[in-house]
């Protein structure tokens, strides 16, 4: 007769009703994936979406204007520059949403890529302290916050560095502004047919603030993804769409007044008249 103790066979544990239930609720989860795959994927992207609108919609400040600039220039967010910046597209903008202002809202992203970093480095190699500081985990975090401005953010009209162009330029980001903006308004030599270079623009040369960027800025219009302002009506969004390729001509169509008819010269004021619009 065998003797159960010294028995190398497993024990048997008796079944928990627990244990079992567990096992039940896992193998319908494998069960229902195996068949919903498809339709479950569809249900959470449907919710995303539902929920970025939803924030959109209940955070939402009515602006008549978005501009957004990235790229390396270090008082992009100085407060006075803001304020310039802001003021000077005000001249050419409408009140669009009707609330009896002319508002805008700026959007700057400072970003470097290493090739920049390492210029800035050498400008400053024989005196370092005074070199401006270059916070590495901010511009990791600004990268990133450029993807999901691109994603959800309304600026179409853009100014930004030429390395950051062509790269939005190259995933078909940006829109052919010879396809809306009249051949006269164009400069000469522009980087393409997809944005101009901020410094050959009146625009870019007679306003503060903007006239301070840096030189090789790019002008340009972008396309927005299927996430911006998801919640409109179509026909909303080409308004507003309408509207922003308007103020973008008006921009580059615009022509600095000769000396002495000028009252306000370079300082971006109210008394400063753009173009007619046609």
């Amino acid at each position: 007769m065998n003797d159960v103790r010294n028995s190398t066979a497993p024990e048997q544990r008796p079944t928990d009703g627990r244990e079992s239930g567990v096992r039940r609720f896992f193998a319908f989860v494998e069960n229902f994936w195996y068949h919903h795959k498809f339709g479950t994927l569809v249900t959470i992207f449907l919710v995303i979406v539902l929920l970025v609108c939803t924030l959109q919609m209940c955070g939402k400040n009515t602006y008549d204007a978005h501009i957004l600039y990235a790229g390396p220039w270090f008082d992009c967010a100085g407060a006075s520059r803001v304020s310039a910046i802001e003021s000077a597209f005000r001249q050419f903008m409408d009140d669009f949403n009707g609330d009896g202002q002319k508002t805008v809202a700026y959007r700057p992203i400072w970003i470097m890529n290493e090739a920049q970093i390492q210029e800035l480095k050498d400008k400053y190699k024989d005196n370092p302290e005074e070199a401006p500081y270059v916070n590495t985990t901010l511009l990791a975090q600004n990268s990133d916050l450029l993807q999901s401005e691109l994603m959800t953010g309304e600026a179409v009209i853009c100014l930004l560095d030429p390395t950051i162009f062509y790269g939005l330029y190259k995933e078909n980001w940006m829109v052919d502004i010879s396809s809306f903006v009249p051949a006269e308004y164009i400069p000469e030599n522009p980087y393409n047919n997809y944005g101009v270079f901020l410094k050959d623009t009146a625009f870019g040369e007679y306003f503060s603030g903007i006239s301070e960027m840096p030189e090789d800025t790019v002008l340009c219009f972008r396309r927005t993804s299927m996430l911006t302002d998801a919640w409109l009506p179509d026909e909303e969004k080409a308004k507003v769409e309408e509207y922003c390729k308007e103020l973008f001509t008006r921009i580059l169509a615009f022509r600095a007044p000769s000396e002495e008819n000028s009252n306000n010269t370079n300082n971006g004021g109210e008394n400063n008249v753009p173009p007619e619009k046609t």
